[in-house]
């Protein structure tokens, strides 16, 4: 690798690829072009290499590419890296990779090679963050180079060559450091002053290590004497305290500079803060586990709700048939609420999910927070102190009303339950903007800078320590006791807030209490006017087709909309559903159908029904949400859509209007 010119910067910006089979070099290189990155495409492990020894910063292979003698070349070309350079290399592992075939790749190239493996198959975000990773590592190792370059013809004057030192630690982004034959730190290092806030007598010699967070030092010690002791490159990760007290995580990496003759004459490394980086990858990864979490939670909501529509249903007809001195009428009032509460749980996961289907209206969250306001006080207690302060001029916000109503329950709930003592819950509200300082500050995180409207829920409480912190926000986690809390309560707020394209922050300290901050773009539309609820027509004694497989939801729409003043017919699936149509003799008005249907689904009846019935409305129902029936293209967009668990009255209002539109939308 000998050929890499510091004027040639073209190669030294240049990803090779490396992927011989089926179309996975070509989708490769559209990825990286299309981030705007150089890319070389090579047919074989021959061509790779003379690439790399032309000059390029990374190489992307496949894992196939690495059998017979290929590996051994790759690994001779490493080999032959200058003392500065430590090459990444990406391998895309094969879809039957495991642990120990990966470690038998890693063991490989363990005394030359710098390896990343990804598993297939690979996100272009994933793929894409690596090799910018990657980049600036190169980056820094050119960094490296050019100081060796420019040491080693100044050797003979040794002022001129710390004042090129100077110069680059200077102009680098990475805390570039030099330490002598022993490891100790003998020169002035003014990005670590800078960055540490250690003055110079305090990190010469070994004295820097005292910046290094105590529960890692040993294991750097144990590095880097390694290192020492064997005149080979070091690379490390460790916390580092910088100046403002905080701890940052730190990519270490030094290699050793010989003279002529080949004996040591000093250590010139860097230490690079990958903080964010790290920050970002987690957020990544919460990322995929929410949509994993969303998949099982499609699957769970259908098959209870489906139950608790029937629990829930029954229960209530049960209950107006019941006197009000029934003595079992408590009995059926505790079933009907246990059965609201279960089909509760599963709306808060959907919500974590983003799974619901949202109720869009433009709101004045001073009248949102007014109003919730008025039912904290018998949730938090006698001995909880409830504060609001609202910015009069505070802006409006496209928000679901129900949904952020829940938001501020459940940040007060959670409030509550940290100030078992008592103490002070403090709802404000104010405008903002967050810009591009702001972003910075919250790397890894999906917001636009613009003008926001903020809620602050502030409590007194016991506060929480980082470990907590890190997981408030993951479903099902929960400090509370078994059986005083689901885990769902900070998880669903943070769902319905980036539902609503808002952002959510919580801030919190043991013994200092916890202040969660909601953020909620500006809009400039006027506010709409809340609707009154209005008791739903009774039917006129049109005919309604029911068609679902359940028979318990197919008994309970039938009495539902019999007692609402219809006549219904039923069908139990999408085949027997057409039958009756058929034979109803044109009496049929609507259809209530169930999305999903065996022998037909619900689309495709509603399909066919179009071309013998096509003046009939259809309205779909599923125990499945209605954002997730939507995207699986179960029914069309702007189909009519009940969603399950329902009411008997929620059924009889949803038919009505129904009727009184135009014919259905399919």
């Amino acid at each position: 690798m000998t050929g890499e010119s510091q004027t040639a910067e073209g190669s030294s910006e240049r990803i090779v690829v490396l992927a011989p089979t089926g179309r996975d070099a070509e989708l490769l290189g559209e990825v990286i072009s299309h981030a705007a990155l150089q890319t070389e495409v090579s047919p074989d492990i021959n061509a790779l290499c003379r690439e790399l020894r032309s000059g390029a910063a990374v190489a992307v292979i496949a894992e196939e590419a690495l059998t017979g003698t290929a590996a051994s070349q790759l690994n001779q070309l490493l080999a032959e890296q200058p003392s500065w350079s430590d090459l990444p290399i990406i391998v895309l592992l094969t879809s039957g990779a495991t642990l120990a075939s990966s470690r038998a790749l890693l063991s490989q190239f363990s005394e030359h090679g710098n390896l990343t493996l990804l598993e297939r198959p690979v996100r272009s975000v994933a793929l894409l963050s690596t090799l910018q990773a990657a980049l600036r590592a190169r980056h820094r190792q050119y960094q490296v180079r050019d100081y060796l370059v420019a040491s080693t013809a100044a050797q003979a004057a040794l002022e001129r060559s710390e004042s090129r030192y100077r110069s680059l630690t200077l102009a680098s982004a990475s805390l570039v450091w030099v330490a002598d034959p022993n490891g100790a730190f003998s020169v002035e290092l003014p990005l670590w002053e800078r960055y540490t806030g250690q003055p110079r007598e305090a990190y010469s010699g070994w004295g820097w290590t005292e910046a290094i967070h105590p529960e890692d030092r040993e294991a750097m010690l144990l590095a880097w004497r390694r290192a020492l002791e064997r005149e080979e490159s070091y690379q490390d990760e460790y916390r580092l305290l910088r100046f403002d007290k905080q701890y940052r995580r730190v990519a270490a990496r030094g290699v050793p500079v010989l003279d002529s003759a080949g004996l040591l004459v000093e250590w010139v490394g860097t230490c690079t803060d990958v903080e964010d980086e790290r920050r970002a990858a987690e957020h990544l990864r919460q990322a995929q586990r929410l949509e994993a979490v969303g998949s099982l939670a499609g699957g769970v909501a259908h098959e209870v709700n489906n139950m608790m529509t029937a629990v829930i249903g029954f229960g209530g007809l049960v209950l107006k048939a019941l006197p009000e001195q029934h003595p079992q009428r408590s009995d059926v009032n505790e079933m009907v609420k246990a059965a609201t509460r279960a089909a509760g749980v599963t709306r808060q996961l959907l919500a974590f999910t983003r799974q619901q289907m949202l109720q869009l209206s433009v709101l004045d969250l001073n009248a949102v927070v007014r109003n919730v306001s008025r039912m904290l006080g018998s949730l938090l207690g006698a001995d909880i102190e409830l504060v609001t302060h609202l910015d009069p001029e505070v802006g409006r916000v496209r928000a679901d009303a129900g949904q952020l109503e829940q938001v501020i329950i459940n940040l007060a709930l959670n409030a509550r339950h940290a100030m078992q003592s008592g103490g002070r819950l403090r709802l404000e509200t104010s405008s903002v903007v967050l810009d591009r300082g702001y972003l910075v500050r919250h790397p890894g995180i999906d917001i636009k800078e613009g003008s926001y409207v903020a809620l602050s829920v502030s409590d007194t409480g016991t506060g929480m320590d980082p470990t907590t912190r890190s997981r408030a926000f993951e479903p099902f986690f929960t400090t509370k006791p078994v059986g005083q809390g689901t885990g769902l309560g900070l998880s669903t707020a943070y769902g319905i807030i980036k539902h609503s394209n808002g952002y959510i922050w919580l801030y919190s300290e043991p013994g200092h209490g916890t202040t969660v901050k909601v953020y909620l773009p500006t809009v400039t539309d006027p506010a709409d006017r809340p609707v009154g609820s209005v008791e739903a027509p009774r039917g006129r004694g049109e005919a309604i087709l029911v068609v679902e497989d359940e028979d318990a939801v197919r008994l309970l729409a039938r009495r539902s909309l019999e007692s609402a003043g219809y006549e219904v017919m039923e069908a139990v699936d999408g085949k027997d559903g057409l039958d009756v149509m058929l034979a109803s003799d044109s009496r049929v008005a609507l259809v209530l159908c169930d999305v999903i249907l065996p022998e037909l689904s619900g689309h495709e009846f509603g399909r066919r029904l179009g071309t013998i019935r096509p003046n009939v409305p259809v309205l779909y129902m599923s125990g499945y949400p209605g954002l997730e029936v939507v995207e699986r293209g179960l029914i069309a967009r702007d189909a009519p859509f009940i969603e399950k668990p329902f009411t008997p009255e929620g059924l009889a209002s949803a038919v009505r209007r129904l009727l009184d539109r135009a014919p259905s939308h399919r």
